[in-house]
C-alpha cells in the first residue's frame, strides 16, 4: 500500500539520493527479495539510545526526538567501539529496527561494546519509492568509473594510504595533516575514505584541511564496506582513482578504516590492484605497543612496512621514545623537520615506483 510521509530529517547517508523529497511516498517491503543494503527506508524514532543526534546531508548534527520521522539507509556496521550490525532479514510495517550510526545507517544490532548504550530504535514505516513505484537504493545513485574526459592532471595520481592499529587512533587527523602539507606545497589534493560506514564528519575534516575534492564509498553507492568482496573494494578504488585524476588532483590521500586485523582492511592490504598504486603508506597508532605490533604484522605477514608512524602516539614523547628504542621509523607530526622529511620521502618513493613515468622533483615543505 502506498503511503506518504512528511520527513523531519534526512540522514547524511541519503545525500546522493536526489529523488528523495521532504514529502516522501513509501510502501511496505514487498519486492520478494527482502531488505537489501542501500535501501532507503522511512522510520519513526521510538526509543533514544546510543545515538541522540543525527547527521544531515550537509554534515550538520542535530538532536533526535521521539516521533521524528527520518530517512535512513539500510546497511551493515563493524565497530569495535559501538555496534556490530547487519541488514535485517525482514522488515514488517510497525516493526522495529536499529540506528547503527549517527550518519543514518540502520539495521539490526547483533552485538555491542559493553560500554555502548543500547541502540536508538525506529519503527518501520516503509521503503522510499520513486514516482514509478520503484524502491530507492543508493547503488542506483553512485558514481561509476569515469570515462577519459575532464581536466586530468599532467602527471599520474600519487596515492598516499593511511592505515591504523584500530578505531579512533588518529587516522583521519593524519589524513588531514598530509593534505595540509601537500596543499601548502602548491599541489591539488583529494581526500577519500576507502572503507568504513557512511558518515560525513571525516570527509568534512579533509575538506577543511584543504582537499580539493572528497569522496567515500557512499559516493560509489555503498552505505558500508563491511562484508564487501575484494572485487567491490577494488571497484571503489578504481572509481576514486579515475575521478580524482580527472578532477586534476596531483595526490590522493586515502584513509582505510578500523585496524589492520579488520576483514576489509586486510583485504585492501592484500590487494595488488590497490597497493601497487600506493606510493607511500603511513601507519597511525594509539601507543607504542600497538604501533610496534602493527609494524611487525605488516612486515611479517604482508611484506610491507609503513614509511612513517603517525596518529595519537605522536602527541606523547614517552610513547615515542618507547617505540624508537625498538623501531627505527620516523614520526609524522606537526614539526617542520617532520614535514620536510615527509616531502623528501614522497619524492623518493615516487621516483622508486616511477609512478610519473619518470623522475620528478617535489619541493620541500616551505
Amino acid at each position: 500500500m502506498l503511503r506518504r510521509y512528511s520527513i523531519s530529517i534526512r540522514s547524511s547517508s541519503t545525500r546522493r539520493v536526489y529523488a528523495l523529497s521532504s514529502s516522501q511516498q513509501a510502501v511496505d517491503d514487498d519486492w520478494g527479495c527482502g531488505p537489501e543494503s542501500g535501501d532507503v527506508v522511512i522510520g519513526e524514532i521510538c526509543e533514544l539510545g546510543q545515538h541522540t543526534r543525527f547527521e544531515e546531508p550537509e554534515g550538520r548534527e542535530i538532536p533526535l526526538k521521539v516521533a521524528d520521522v527520518v530517512a535512513v539507509v539500510l546497511g551493515r556496521r563493524y565497530s569495535t567501539l559501538e555496534f556490530h550490525g547487519q541488514v535485517p532479514k525482514k522488515l514488517t510495517l510497525g516493526g522495529k529496527f536499529d540506528l547503527l550510526n549517527i550518519g543514518g545507517i540502520a539495521g539490526e544490532v547483533l552485538s555491542k561494546n559493553s560500554l555502548a548504550h543500547t541502540p536508538t530504535r525506529l519503527i518501520y514505516l516503509g521503503h522510499a519509492v520513486d514516482d514509478r513505484g520503484q524502491k530507492m537504493n543508493t547503488a542506483n545513485f553512485g558514481l561509476a568509473v569515469p570515462a577519459e574526459r575532464g581536466h586530468k592532471s599532467s602527471s599520474p595520481l600519487g596515492i598516499i594510504a593511511v592505515f591504523g592499529s584500530d578505531m579512533d587512533c588518529g587516522k583521519t587527523l593524519t589524513a588531514g595533516r598530509v593534505i595540509n602539507i601537500l596543499t601548502a606545497c602548491g599541489f591539488k589534493v583529494g581526500g577519500a575514505k576507502l572503507t568504513g560506514t557512511s558518515r560525513l564528519k571525516d570527509l568534512l575534516w579533509m575538506k577543511a584541511c584543504g582537499a580539493h575534492l572528497v569522496l567515500d564509498f557512499m559516493d560509489v553507492g555503498y552505505p558500508s564496506t563491511y562484508q564487501c568482496s575484494s572485487d567491490e573494494l577494488e571497484h571503489i578504488f578504481e572509481v576514486f582513482k579515475g575521478t580524482f585524476s580527472l578532477s586534476g588532483c596531483d595526490f590522493l590521500v586515502m584513509e582505510v578504516a578500523d585496524g589492520i586485523f579488520q576483514r576489509e582492511t586486510e583485504m585492501v592490504l592484500q590487494s595488488p590492484a590497490i597497493m601497487e598504486d600506493v606510493c607511500l603508506l603511513v601507519f597511525a597508532a594509539r601507543d607504542s605497543v600497538s604501533a610496534y605490533g602493527g609494524v611487525c604484522y605488516l612486515r611479517q605477514s604482508l611484506g610491507r612496512a609503513p614509511d612513517m608512524i603517525c596518529g595519537l602516539i605522536t602527541a606523547d614523547p614517552l610513547s615515542r621514545a618507547e617505540l624508537s628504542s625498538r623501531l627505527k621509523l620516523p614520526f609524522l607530526d606537526d614539526t617542520l623537520e617532520s614535514k620536510t622529511y615527509f616531502m623528501n620521502l614522497v619524492n623518493q618513493k615516487r621516483q622508486q615506483q616511477r609512478v610519473y613515468g619518470g623522475v620528478i622533483k617535489l619541493p620541500l615543505y616551505p
